[in-house]
């Protein structure tokens, strides 16, 4: 999020490129990016809705969906991606998928167990219907983080109106983070059982055979052992120290001079280098893309020779 809103901030000597009249698209292009579009859209719902099977998950999945829909972008047809994702909508996709994530977090707690415990029935294993929450927690997953990496973006395509200063949402997302944080951290001093409440889910979080056994035999949970949760002085000091840390890198990120950034970046060659390879033309992008998946399959295909059998 910090990474998001530094690169949304304006820099110094920043202008906005003109939009320069002529180039068109190939036609092979604008077909690829058609045949590709449902293709990259069911790929992604397979992800979400299998995560708890085969590799992959909400977040992963909600990525590919929002990666997906700017296929309309890269086919030359901005005004149908406009159509297609109307801000507003999405950002409140992106709000509500964040409270159904800590709805059913909070659901474990109201049963008497840690936050995001399961309290669904596990079902067959292997079967679609199975893992409990997991599922579920897959589908609110993927539809915050798909929803808002198309409002991020969304952001960035939006160039008649340049953003001057960082986007409150983020900024709110940041301080709710830190705020909630400190809050937790507060809570295990003056909240009575909170602290032995937060030992206990410690241990069944840490208890990876036990985690096992649950999400996949079905097995009755193990009880942990006791935790003695007390303030201690090295504790204070690292969360007090970590906190600030992490507030002066953000701070940094956000609001330092713009003249500094210039500065370190000019003066590394092999960045400007890469900046100056950021054309701004889509015929340049798709021809890394290419290089980039054509280097990975030869990675992976030499990767599966190397393996025996």
């Amino acid at each position: 999020m910090v990474g998001a809103a530094a690169l949304l901030r304006p820099v110094e000597r920043e202008r906005e490129r003109p939009e320069q009249a002529g180039g068109r698209l190939l036609d092979a292009i604008g077909f690829g990016c058609y045949l590709l579009l449902p293709m990259t859209l069911l790929i992604g719902l397979d992800v979400v809705a299998h995560g708890h099977l085969t590799p992959g998950g909400g977040f992963q999945g909600g990525v590919v969906l929002a990666t997906g829909l700017h296929l309309v972008y890269l086919a030359e047809r901005y005004r149908s991606l406009e159509r297609l994702r109307p801000t507003a909508w999405y950002e409140f996709g992106e709000g509500a998928g964040t409270a159904l994530f800590v709805a059913v977090g909070l659901a474990g707690l109201a049963a008497g167990r840690s936050f995001l415990a399961n309290v669904l029935p596990f079902g067959t294993f292997r079967a679609l219907l199975s893992a409990g929450t997991v599922p579920v927690l897959n589908i609110v997953v993927g539809c915050a983080v798909g929803t808002g990496a198309v409002v991020l973006l969304a952001h960035f395509l939006e160039t008649e109106a340049a953003l001057t200063r960082t986007p409150p949402t983020m900024l709110a997302a940041i301080a709710l983070l830190v705020a909630g944080g400190a809050a937790a951290g507060v809570a295990v001093g003056l909240v009575p059982g909170f602290a032995a409440a937060a030992g206990r889910a410690g241990q069944i979080f840490a208890d990876r055979a036990g985690c096992l056994g649950q999400v996949l035999y079905g097995a009755p949970p193990r009880p942990p052992p006791p935790v003695a949760a007390r303030w201690t002085g090295s504790g204070v000091l690292y969360g007090v120290a970590s906190t600030l840390l992490a507030g002066a890198v953000a701070a940094a990120a956000l609001w330092l001079p713009s003249g500094v950034h210039e500065r370190a970046r000019r003066s590394r060659p092999i960045v400007d280098l890469l900046h100056r390879l950021h054309s701004g033309h889509l015929g340049d992008y798709v021809a890394w893309l290419l290089a980039g998946a054509a280097a990975l399959a030869a990675a992976l295909a030499g990767l599966l020779s190397a393996v025996p059998g």
